[in-house]
């Protein structure tokens, strides 16, 4: 019913908690400004003439800002996180800011991931909602699709799972029931 949703850039995260389907908390973090540097071709650069050839400081010092910012950033999640009652979790930005941002998330969240999605930074609350719906949606008939086929698997190697209703009430009846399956 709990489940968490990350929206990640290279300057910053929002966080939301959301208890089915309705949003309990949110919260943002802010890092700071990832500028574009001139890489110094230019004859004002110190100590050289002309420019030093191949030097990428500019595009590493834009590197450096936006990796610190997202670890402040993986921090602030696992804070915003620890006490709450989440079960998956949902990362959403650009495919490149999110695998760099799972790799440094706690290994507790990380195993809580359900899905990543594509989505702007400045996206609104009610497109975050709709969108990690979807996911959960699709996350929840993968596990009962897991389920079932555990189930069936378990019952046809003669393990102890029972098929059918009058097997089922039975084992209800003998108190044996660790998991119980439904179907409409």
């Amino acid at each position: 019913a709990y489940y968490g949703v990350i929206l990640i850039d290279q300057v910053g995260a929002r966080f939301f908690e959301y208890h089915l389907g309705e949003l309990q908390h949110s919260e943002g973090v802010l890092g700071d400004e990832v500028r574009k540097l001139k890489k110094g071709s230019g004859s004002s650069s110190v100590g050289t003439r002309g420019g030093a050839r191949g030097v990428q400081g500019g595009s590493r010092h834009e590197k450096e800002v936006a990796q610190r910012n997202m670890r402040e950033a993986a921090t602030a999640a696992g804070q915003f996180f620890a006490n709450k009652p989440i079960r998956r979790l949902f990362v959403g930005g650009t495919n490149e800011n999110v695998a760099q941002f799972r790799e440094l998330l706690s290994k507790q969240l990380q195993s809580c991931i359900g899905g990543t999605f594509s989505m702007d930074m400045t996206a609104g609350e009610h497109e975050v909602r709709k969108q990690t719906l979807t996911l959960l949606k699709q996350a929840n008939l993968e596990r009962e699709k897991k389920m079932v086929q555990s189930l069936i698997t378990t019952s046809a190697k003669g393990g102890s799972a029972t098929l059918g209703l009058d097997d089922t009430l039975q084992a209800i009846s003998d108190k044996r029931v660790q998991t119980l399956i439904i179907s409409d």
